[in-house]
């Protein structure tokens, strides 16, 4: 209340990143911290007086801390969009454990998004990568779509590829 009664805008954020981060991951506090983050993310946004009207940290620190909660609560999309707004703005932060916070949440939603062949070990035999770049593909487009017709639309195969594909990876698991 300090800090919004005096105008000062990055104390206001950082008031309402330290109380989101100390309701810490109580699944009833979920919501309280969400509505915090929200809230910094919009005092970001607003312009003051002579000053930036955009905080790349602060976005994205708040960002992560979204996708977190959200994955808690098993709201991957959302978690998802919350990530790839950190991703935006990831090569301007320069700040070490904000990227070490995403790394840790990165895993968590396949966002990785690496796919590495050793061909001296297989070689270049088509069948022996065949199942791994599928793998890659589908991890790659379930991060991007929710139903299992933009899935197969993003990769451009048919409903029942889709399936054959993905009882395949779930045989492999």
């Amino acid at each position: 209340h300090l800090a919004r009664n005096k105008k000062e805008r990055l104390a206001q954020i950082d008031a309402l990143i330290a109380r989101s981060e100390a309701y810490g991951t109580e699944s009833r506090k979920h919501d309280l911290a969400i509505a915090d983050l929200v809230r910094a993310l919009k005092v970001n946004k607003t312009a003051g007086e002579g000053m930036s009207s955009f905080n790349p940290k602060v976005h994205a620190i708040c960002h992560l801390h979204l996708a977190d909660h959200f994955l808690l609560l098993k709201r991957t999309p959302d978690a998802r969009a919350s990530f790839a707004e950190w991703e935006k703005v990831c090569n301007v932060v320069e700040h070490a454990a904000i990227h070490q916070f995403a790394a840790r949440i990165a895993p968590k939603l396949n966002r990785l998004g690496i796919l590495s062949i050793d061909v001296r070990q297989q070689g270049l035999i088509y069948d022996e990568h065949e199942n791994r770049l599928r793998a890659f593909l589908l991890n790659q487009a379930t991060m991007r779509k929710d139903t299992q017709g933009e899935i197969a639309a993003l990769l451009g195969i048919s409903r029942t590829t889709l399936d054959k594909w993905q009882g395949a990876r779930k045989k492999t698991k």
